[in-house]
Formats: structure tokens, C-alpha cells, sequence
């Protein structure tokens, strides 16, 4: 098994519209970024309405950098505005 050496950013995709991700995306793979840790300052877009999770925009997001070869670090979520 060979080591991987990660270069990786944090990302806040939840600040952003499709097109900005796409662009984002793109640079993090000129940059040669293979690891995005984000999730951390999302709760506000996680829970937008108490009681009500939804996470399908970060599972989303997931999937588009995992097909761009960039793998993801979910953190914990906090409640910030």
C-alpha cells in the first residue's frame, strides 16, 4: 500500500452558487487539492428550520468533488449565523 500525501483546503460551499462550486472545484484540481474539509460553520444551512435536517446540498457536494478526485472531511457542524 502506498503512502498518499493529502494537500487539502477548507471549503464553504453553503457560501456559494452552483457555478462558484463548479469554478472552485476546478481550481482546487489545478491546485492539486485532494482533500476538502467543510461542514464545520454549516448548521444554519443544515437546519434551516428547527427540528428539520437536511443534508442533501452536502451530500451533493460530496459526490462532485469525489468525482474530481478530491476526497471530503465532514466536521461537526456548529450553530453559527
Amino acid at each position: 500500500m502506498a503512502n498518499k500525501l493529502y494537500h487539502g483546503a477548507a471549503y464553504y460551499p453553503e457560501l456559494w452558487d452552483e457555478k462558484v462550486i463548479e469554478e472552485d472545484i476546478n481550481l482546487m484540481k489545478e491546485a492539486g487539492i485532494n482533500v476538502a474539509r467543510m461542514g464545520e460553520f454549516a448548521w444554519h444551512t443544515m437546519e434551516q428550520e428547527e427540528g428539520n435536517i437536511d443534508i442533501r446540498f452536502f451530500v451533493d457536494i460530496v459526490h462532485k468533488l469525489h468525482e474530481n478526485g478530491i476526497e471530503t472531511v465532514m466536521c461537526t457542524p456548529t450553530p453559527t449565523p
